[in-house]
């Protein structure tokens, strides 16, 4: 079900914009990862003992929330199948949107290396801390999703290993995942989203944290992702129904390489075997996998 409502001018140059899709639990958490592979960095929770949670998105354009809430609804009908949501968006006046994220954005370490931060917060590094400074906003991944938790470890655990290694990152978003990836010593990075104004922002975010210059973004799909050359490492982490339709664009972006990987995610766990059986088809053999809240990630090599 869906339930429009209009928007007011703005007031002041301060004005937010929430985008706030209610449903069950499950299909909210479909809802975020949708969101995070789209670019953007949504805020959920839900009530003890309730089987509904509220997903959000803030956006400082009148416009551009609409072109979401647009966005959304299209996506969301084709993968509701049954399950019930209901979008609004709401305007906010003032600053005090921003003081709302200090609520519920802190310094988190995410895997034994990378630790994700905000620019507020004052976090003292351990010898051998990869720090990403990250701010939520608009289009920023802040790494709290349980898929990019799953990737991150294995870019953590990846990058000790083959240190130098080619990086391939498929639906970038944020592009956290390509910034860990550079940070930690892979190599030759490409990184894509069919989201141009995704892609941007990945730009800014690899700039703020200081590789700006060792990742190569580009607006493009998985039809036709437009990369020239193999990688050692691929990094899929998009939505189970995506990953399966494109699977073998996905597999041949994999290097010859008997040490070359594959990254799956975006996968809820009970969708996690039917996607596995279709990349064990095409060659590839699960190393590893990581569950995660709903979610489950999965590592594989030839």
């Amino acid at each position: 079900m869906n339930i429009k409502t209009e928007i007011e001018d703005p007031i002041s140059s301060e004005t937010i914009y929430v985008l706030r899709i209610a449903a069950g639990r499950e299909f909210a958490d479909i809802v975020q990862a949708m969101l995070e592979t789209l670019g953007y960095s949504p805020t959920s929770w839900h009530e003890e003992d309730e089987d509904s949670a509220t997903v959000e998105v803030f956006c400082d354009c009148k416009q551009d929330v609409k072109t979401l809430k647009q966005q959304v609804e299209e996506l969301l009908a084709e993968l509701s199948a049954g399950n019930r949501w209901n979008i609004t968006i709401e305007s906010i006046q003032g600053n005090s949107w921003r003081d709302a994220w200090k609520e519920f954005f802190h310094t988190t370490r995410v895997s034994s290396r990378i630790v994700v931060k905000p620019s507020w917060e004052f976090y003292e590094e351990e010898a051998g801390d990869c720090v990403i400074e990250v701010d939520p906003g608009m289009s920023f991944g802040t790494g709290n999703h349980a898929t990019t938790r799953g990737c991150l470890n294995f870019i953590d655990e990846l990058s000790k290993e083959f240190a130098g290694n080619s990086f391939i990152d498929l639906g970038c978003g944020s592009g956290i995942l390509s910034i860990a990836a550079a940070k930690l010593g892979l190599s030759d990075i490409v990184a894509i989203d069919i989201d141009e104004v995704s892609v941007g922002i990945a730009k800014e975010n690899a700039e703020l944290n200081g590789v700006g210059g060792k990742i190569d973004f580009r607006v493009a799909n998985l039809e036709a992702p437009g990369i020239e050359k193999s990688a050692d490492i691929v990094c899929a982490n998009i939505l189970a129904h995506i990953l399966v339709k494109y699977a073998d664009i996905i597999v041949g972006l994999v290097s010859d390489d008997p040490d070359a990987k594959l990254m799956l995610a975006g996968i809820l766990t009970e969708e996690y075997g039917s996607v596995r059986s279709v990349f064990e088809n095409l060659g590839f053999k699960q190393i590893k996998s990581i569950e995660d809240d709903e979610w489950t990630s999965g590592l594989f090599d030839r």
